[in-house]
């Protein structure tokens, strides 16, 4: 405001910051005022931390700040301040902590760390793993789910999480729930192949070294044999409830190539079939038989025709006389 005589003459002689008066008349009195400039500090973070708020600062405010990460999970860090655009780290940065002794421009602090990697490593038998990333960062969360594979059972999970045990803290029921990461992470399962039931149902046949349980995957092997006496083996081999006997059976062998369900192996044979013969001389028998099985009986009466004595007997059974052994002398 200026003032003439104690009159506002303002609006005639101030020109912006100029007074001009062409004609004194009297006594002069000049009022003025002025504002601090104010001035925006602003932060721009990314994985730090500053102990000053940001904000709106008048002209040459003391500004200090101490600037932190986490060295722990977080590498790389970087900081850059400006003032109106112009790069003044050297100026205002030293050792974690910024200190402007005079705002007197807008200021920009941008400071960022990068979270560390870690491997995610998978030591996994007859396990598949549903996110089989092989690196996480710090902080991140991390979530898997273990499948066991068919044919597979009982499955065992081991979590290390930078070396530590976190099982009991992560897992459960096939799933793996990181919610921080805070090292590498390794996951040891596994799981044991299933055990299928073998069984043998033969007649007048064997099954030579019966075994009774195979393991999935496994290989199976076995002969099968008519018992003496006995032919026309039929062998029959199912695994899983299917029949497989087409491709797992061939001339007296069992062989599955990879086990994958209970084995059924159902065995048998017939009794062989022998000739029955007569070379009689005025003698008769009482049977007519000319064949017999084996394991059966056979009988038969000789008996001499009128005029006729001293009856002599030979019975022979697969060559061998064994007249003794099975006639009686009637």
């Amino acid at each position: 405001k200026v003032y003439m005589n104690g009159e506002d003459v303002t609006a005639s002689v101030l020109f912006d910051n100029y007074i001009f008066i062409t004609k004194v008349t009297g006594e002069i009195s000049i009022e003025a005022t002025a504002s601090e400039m104010e001035y925006i500090v602003s932060h721009d973070l990314t994985n730090v931390s500053i102990d000053e708020s940001e904000g709106t600062f008048v002209y040459s405010h003391v500004y200090e700040a101490n600037v932190s990460y986490n060295e722990e999970g977080y590498i790389d860090f970087n900081i850059t301040i400006t003032v109106d655009g112009v790069d003044r780290t050297s100026d205002f940065y030293l050792d974690g902590k910024v200190t402007i002794t005079a705002v007197k421009g807008n200021v920009v602090i941008k400071a960022s760390a990068s979270a560390k990697e870690f491997d995610v490593v998978n030591d996994l038998e007859n396990v598949g793993n549903t996110n089989p990333d092989h690196t996480v960062h710090y902080d991140d969360s991390y979530y898997a789910e273990l499948d066991v594979d068919e044919g597979y059972e009982n499955l065992t999970v081991k979590v290390l999480m930078g070396g530590v045990d976190v099982t009991d803290e992560v897992y459960n029921d096939g799933v793996i729930d990181i919610d921080v990461v805070l090292g590498e992470i390794h996951i040891i399962a596994e799981a044991s192949p299933k055990v299928f039931n073998i069984s043998y149902y033969a007649t007048n046949s064997t099954v030579v070294n019966p075994q009774t349980t195979a393991e999935y995957s496994s290989e199976y092997l076995t002969e099968v044999h008519a018992n003496n006496g006995f032919e026309n083996l039929q062998v029959t081999v199912l695994m899983g409830g299917v029949d497989v006997t087409d491709f797992a059976y061939e001339e007296g062998v069992v062989f599955i190539e990879q086990v994958t369900g209970d084995i059924v192996i159902t065995a048998s044979a017939t009794p062989k079939h022998f000739a029955v013969t007569y070379d009689l001389d005025h003698v008769n028998s009482s049977s007519a038989v000319n064949d017999v099985t084996y394991g059966g009986t056979y009988e038969t009466t000789l008996s001499l025709p009128e005029g006729y004595f001293n009856l002599a007997v030979k019975v022979t059974m697969n060559g061998e006389d064994v007249t003794a052994d099975v006639y009686s002398g009637g």
